[in-house]
């Protein structure tokens, strides 16, 4: 992690729309949670089953695997508890961003 950043920068949400989007500083770059991205834009009930989905539709089409554009990042759930979390970059962010069919 970044020292350049004061320790409590280092992991906080955003808010798009009304949903809040989870992100950690690593490697010097912002990293955010997928499954809430996916969440914030298509108002799924189950945005990690939309997830899972998405990653299987998208290789079967174009035979790309979304999966290798994330880390697995320990991030704080609804339960106060820290999980390895799919997470990406903001170039990753914006290609998955690309794939989901949502006018937001």
């Amino acid at each position: 992690m970044s020292e350049d950043l004061p320790s409590d920068s280092q992991s906080k949400m955003i808010v798009f729309g009304a949903k809040q989007i989870r992100r950690i500083w690593h490697d010097e770059q912002w990293f955010f949670s997928i499954v809430d991205i996916i969440g914030a834009l298509t108002d799924s009930d189950a945005p990690s089953k939309y997830w899972t989905a998405m990653k299987r539709r998208e290789e079967t089409t174009s035979g790309i695997q979304l999966s290798t554009l994330c880390r697995q990042l320990k991030l704080t759930s609804a339960d106060g508890k820290t999980y390895n979390t799919d997470c990406v970059n903001t170039e990753a962010a914006f290609r998955i961003i690309q794939s989901v069919p949502s006018p937001k």
